[in-house]
Order: C-alpha cells, then sequence, then structure tokens
C-alpha cells in the first residue's frame, strides 16, 4: 500500500508543477494590469510593451513584405494571360486583313476579263442579228412594194 500512496504522491507533484507552470491570467486580465501599471508609471512594463509593440510591428512588416502569391500560380496566370494576349492579338491582326481583303474586293471591277470579252461577243452577235432582221424586214417591204401594215399584204 505504501507504493500506492507514493505513486499518488508523485502524480500530484506532477500536476502542481504543470499548475504553477500555466498561465492563470486571461488576455484581458493582463491588459488591465498593463494599463494600470502604466497609470502609475512602471518603467519596466513601458520598456515590455515597447518591446512587445516594436515586435509585433517587425513581424507586421514581414507579413506584408511577404507575396501573397505563390510561384505556382504566378506561372499559370502568367501563362492563361500570355495565351489570351495572344489569343487578342490574332483575333486584331485576323480583323484587320478581312478589312482589308474587304476594301480589295470592293475596289474590284465585280466582272472578270474573260467574261466581259464572251459578253461582249454575245452583245455583238445579237446586235448583228437584229441589224440583219431589221435590214432583212426593209428589203422584204421592198420586195412586196411597200405594203405598210401588217396583214394586208399577204
Amino acid at each position: 500500500m505504501e507504493g500506492v500512496v507514493e505513486k499518488r504522491a508523485e502524480v500530484e507533484k506532477k500536476e502542481l508543477a504543470n499548475v504553477a507552470a500555466a498561465d492563470s491570467v486571461n488576455e484581458s486580465s493582463k491588459r488591465n494590469l498593463e494599463t494600470a501599471l502604466l497609470k502609475n508609471g512602471n518603467h519596466a512594463v513601458k520598456v515590455v510593451l515597447q518591446k512587445r509593440e516594436a515586435g509585433e510591428k517587425k513581424e507586421l512588416g514581414e507579413v506584408e513584405a511577404l507575396d501573397a502569391v505563390n510561384e505556382e500560380s504566378k506561372s499559370n496566370l502568367a501563362g492563361l494571360l500570355a495565351t489570351k494576349h495572344a489569343h487578342h492579338e490574332q483575333q486584331d491582326k485576323d480583323l484587320k486583313e478581312d478589312k482589308k481583303e474587304l476594301a480589295d474586293v470592293e475596289a474590284l471591277d465585280a466582272v472578270n476579263e474573260e467574261s466581259k470579252a464572251n459578253l461582249m461577243g454575245l452583245l455583238a452577235k445579237k446586235h448583228a442579228h437584229h441589224e440583219q432582221h431589221d435590214t432583212d424586214i426593209k428589203e422584204d417591204k421592198k420586195r412586196i412594194g411597200g405594203c405598210g401594215s401588217p396583214g394586208r399584204c399577204e
């Protein structure tokens, strides 16, 4: 039984050491105590607070200096932006080329030279045929004696 009592005493001793090491004052109480000590002009407290504030400012500066975007994300974003930029440039180039082609097409004569020559030949034949027809009619009228009105010369 003596071993059990010793074990229990040892466990209690460890628990007491843990309780003594624990900070039993909450943050609100610490701030209130600091404020009260500062009002009384305690120099040691002021020095501790200044050191703490300097450390916090330093840490804040380090955090602000950190780049919040990792390198992989930067690389991915740079790739996407490059692709988008290249795509946009290609679209602008294509649009410019399309406008130039459209202007060139509008400036062109819609009928090519071969078609013009064929059409002129056909029109010349038609005109010659029409003139021949008119000439034939005049000759026929002269042969039949100048009948004058259609239907009476039969």
